[in-house]
């Protein structure tokens, strides 16, 4: 599969501090007519914001952070 078009994310706010959690990616169709988005998590629907889906494009730092074995060990241990 190709690099990542976009990272997905969920946001929501806890004590007025946004918490962004990665939950996917959208991978260019190879036409160029679309995305396929694959999600890993469903995100949480809230009173106040509903359910939302935001994209963000792949930064270099986004990039190393998904590449990181400490980052994905610490994202694993949040999920326990």
């Amino acid at each position: 599969m190709s690099s990542p078009a976009y990272y997905a994310f969920t946001v929501s706010k806890r004590n007025g501090i946004a918490d962004w959690v990665q939950i996917g990616a959208a991978f260019r169709h190879h036409c160029g007519d679309g995305y396929s988005i694959v999600l890993q998590a469903l995100p949480l629907s809230t009173p106040d914001d509903g359910c939302t889906i935001v994209l963000r494009k792949p930064t270099p730092q986004r990039r190393r952070e998904e590449r990181s074995p400490k980052k994905q060990k610490k994202k694993l241990l949040a999920l326990d």
